[in-house]
């Protein structure tokens, strides 16, 4: 074979195999790949804005009320229900220390309860990832990321439905406030 080693032929295309093997390995399909960076990011936020919180809080009023115990205040107020008329429904807001939650009731044949905001002011709370209040600005920034929008000094994630913010006062974490669309 005119002056070429086919031992050094055979190694030389054994390493192109191997490694082309392992350019193949790289491209692995999108169903086998874990989520990207910006995808685990946005399911972090999703969960945040479902349930960030790490006490048991219910679902209804009542189980609010069985978790939390009685609020200090509890303000009513009926709301005209816009999608059925003659139905009046209400906004519920329910105070503890260093905790607020909105609830609207709609006021069917089995009453259902729909929360449209939540804000606590209090450290004695424990959140998610330890995003409690009295944590520095820069722990909400490494746990969620960039927020989708600072507001008045706060940070802000959403999506369709919901938001939750983060006020700051001095670089700390002063309030944690939800919203839910209801409608």
């Amino acid at each position: 074979m005119n002056g070429v080693n086919p031992a050094r032929v055979a190694l030389a295309l054994a390493l192109l195999f191997a490694l082309s093997l392992g350019a193949c390995e790289e491209r692995k399909s999108p169903e086998t790949q874990g989520p990207t960076v910006e995808e685990a990011a946005h399911d972090k936020i999703a969960d945040f804005l479902r349930q960030g919180w790490e006490f048991k809080l219910g679902q209804t009023i009542q189980e609010v009320k069985e978790s939390l115990g009685e609020p200090l205040s509890e303000k009513i107020e009926k709301y005209e229900n816009r999608h059925v008329a003659g139905q009046t429904d209400e906004i519920h807001t329910l105070m503890y220390n260093g905790l607020v939650l909105v609830v609207y009731r709609v006021n069917e044949k089995q009453p259902r309860d729909l929360f449209m905001s939540l804000a606590i002011t209090r450290d004695n709370f424990d959140m998610k990832w330890g995003l409690k209040v009295g944590v520095s600005q820069e722990r909400v920034r490494t746990v969620l990321g960039e927020p989708h929008k600072s507001q008045g000094g706060a940070f802000v994630y959403q999506d369709d439905n919901s938001s939750v913010s983060f006020s700051f006062q001095g670089g700390t974490v002063r309030g944690i406030k939800w919203h839910w669309y209801v409608d």
